[in-house]
């Protein structure tokens, strides 16, 4: 193995340890955020899953509540605790 080899499986050691001892459709989940960064036959490997079951439940479609962007997710969080006051403030005033 080669010093190159040796540091990218480190960096996918690093970015998936997390998910090593968690259930199937988990590690998809894993997978499928790691793909970006990572080959994935490679990402399949280390997790212990096959390639074709993961382009299955790839195919077959992920649960719609776990397909979300974490950026969207953060301004959605930072304009609702922006206006929370403001609204709770115009909902009493109204009552």
């Amino acid at each position: 193995m080669s010093l190159e080899e040796l540091r990218e499986a480190l960096k996918l050691e690093r970015a998936l340890k997390n998910h090593l001892a968690k259930t199937v459709k988990e590690k998809y989940f894993a997978i499928f955020n790691a793909k970006k960064c990572f080959s994935l036959k490679i990402v399949c490997k280390y997790l212990g899953v096959s390639r074709y079951g993961y382009l299955k439940w790839l195919k077959t479609g992920k649960p719609k509540y776990k397909n979300y962007d974490i950026k969207i997710a953060n301004k959605i969080i930072y304009i609702h605790n922006l206006f929370k006051n403001v609204m709770a403030t115009i909902w009493l005033h109204s009552c």
